[in-house]
């Protein structure tokens, strides 16, 4: 039992390390939400919705012996850990209304405990574009970067204090910054022209985000597909200004026409195969 509780303490410390301070953090959220769900776990003991856990039962013979949960308090010579349930047991108890946790059908979850601490939360326009199953975490993390304005290109360096010259490494003929590189530079608009040759479809290179989200394609699939595409196209062009950068060497653009190929391999790993089967002639021809 000893080791059993020492590993839960542990898993509370690596929820919350790094958190501290004032202010509430995303991560500090998104840790209290994980830990609610020890509160909601002690929460339906004695109900008809009560799993076998046994360190529920634990917690419930050594600490509440019978006290209810959200009257209990933990005494001063809990463990640290304990202390931190109790607290946010008062945080959000809240947020259990007329006991929807024991109500039968509901469980606690995560994202529901995150919800409720960030009522201000909007979805964004760019979610689906971004965080897909097809686009490679890497490709996925250059685009979050792009769409929230926070690649270090020249432009933006400078504003922080660089002092060197602000030409595009891959033009040299404007200003380096991500509405230039992507696309109006004319080597990054001559990368589209490439992968759209592969996709064999027009891709303008002017408001490409746009036209992605308005243009009708013949399945969900072939959107994601093509959104993934362009996440890929993103990520190796950012790519190639950076081996210029380092390197003082400039691919070629007809190099962005390998990322089909490698998408469809990325595909046929993740997607589901009925899907793949549906769509196999066109993945074919890519």
């Amino acid at each position: 039992m000893y080791t059993s509780w020492y590993r839960f303490d542990l898993r509370v410390k690596v929820i919350l390390h790094m958190l501290g301070g004032n202010n509430v953090t995303p991560l500090e959220l998104f840790g209290e939400g994980n830990i609610s769900l020890y509160v909601a776990s002690i929460s339906v003991m004695g109900s008809a919705q009560k799993k076998d856990h046994l360190w529920v039962k634990w917690v419930n013979g050594v600490y509440l012996r019978g006290t209810t949960w959200f009257d209990y308090s933990a005494s001063s010579s809990s463990t640290w850990a304990w202390k931190r349930i109790c607290r946010i047991k008062n945080t959000v108890r809240a947020g259990n209304v007329g006991n929807w946790w024991l109500k039968e059908g509901n469980s606690y979850t995560v994202s529901q405990g995150y919800m409720w601490r960030c009522p201000g939360s909007a979805p964004v326009r760019w979610h689906q574009q971004v965080w897909n199953r097809i686009c490679l975490p890497k490709h996925s993390f250059i685009n979050w970067l792009f769409v929230l304005g926070r690649l270090q290109t020249k432009l933006r360096m400078n504003h922080l204090g660089y002092s060197g010259d602000l030409l595009c490494f891959l033009c040299a003929a404007a200003t380096e910054s991500s509405t230039h590189l992507f696309f109006e530079c004319p080597y990054s608009a001559k990368c589209v022209q490439v992968v759209a040759s592969k996709l064999g479809m027009y891709i303008p290179v002017t408001g490409t985000w746009l036209w992605w989200e308005q243009t009708g394609f013949s399945s969900a699939f072939h959107k994601t597909f093509v959104g993934a595409s362009l996440c890929a196209l993103i990520y190796r062009i950012w790519l190639t200004r950076n081996h210029s950068l380092h390197n003082g060497v400039l691919v070629r653009p007809i190099w962005t026409k390998s990322l089909i190929p490698e998408l469809v391999f990325r595909c046929k790993s993740v997607v589901n195969s009925k899907l793949i089967v549906s769509h196999g002639q066109w993945l074919s021809n890519m």
